[in-house]
């Protein structure tokens, strides 16, 4: 029982080397395998992502577009409101509507606070009621504080009117409210 031939020590050596080589190759091929899966499901996920992104960029781009178009409208509401910096178009707005309603009208800053003004209306009760409700119908966003209607006497009629009409007197504390 000792030795094998030759042939049949190269015939199990070849097959041996085959086994080997095969068993090499299986396991190379299981690998590269397990890698390519790996790389595909990385690629998957970067693809995903991608998309999502792609889509989210979409969104910007119309969310922009959107805001663009929109700019008249932000620059509309951004005007209307009172600029405590820069009160001038507020306070003519004011003398414009004391002129156009009849009123005489005094605007003076209210306890220092350059944002708060105390408005004061003289003329008869329904020219003030009418400046009162188109201050209302400004387009500047104010607070309304103290307000205080008086009667302070009365006017002799006009041309129209012969009959004195009585003369009231409104007064009223507004705050610009600033754009936030």
């Amino acid at each position: 029982m000792g030795t094998f031939p030759n042939s049949t020590r190269r015939f199990w050596l070849a097959v041996f080397t085959a086994a080997a080589t095969l068993l090499g190759a299986l396991v190379a091929v299981g690998t590269s395998t397990a890698y390519v899966r790996h790389s595909w499901n990385v690629l998957s996920e970067a693809r995903r992502e991608l998309e999502a992104l792609e889509l989210h960029r979409h969104g910007v781009t119309r969310a922009s577009r959107e805001l663009r178009q929109l700019e008249p409208e932000i620059a509309a509401i951004r005007g209307s409101f009172a600029n405590p910096a820069d009160p001038l178009p507020f306070i003519e707005a004011i003398e414009e509507l004391g002129r156009q309603r009849g009123v005489s009208v005094e605007l003076t800053v209210s306890g220092g606070v350059s944002e708060e003004y105390r408005l004061s209306a003289s003329g008869s009760f329904a020219s003030v009621l009418s400046f009162l409700h188109a201050v209302e119908l400004l387009p500047f966003h104010v607070a309304v504080g103290d307000t205080e209607m008086v009667r302070s006497g009365t006017t002799s009629g006009d041309r129209s009117n012969l009959q004195p009409r009585e003369v009231i007197r409104l007064s009223v504390t507004l705050r610009m409210v600033p754009l936030p």
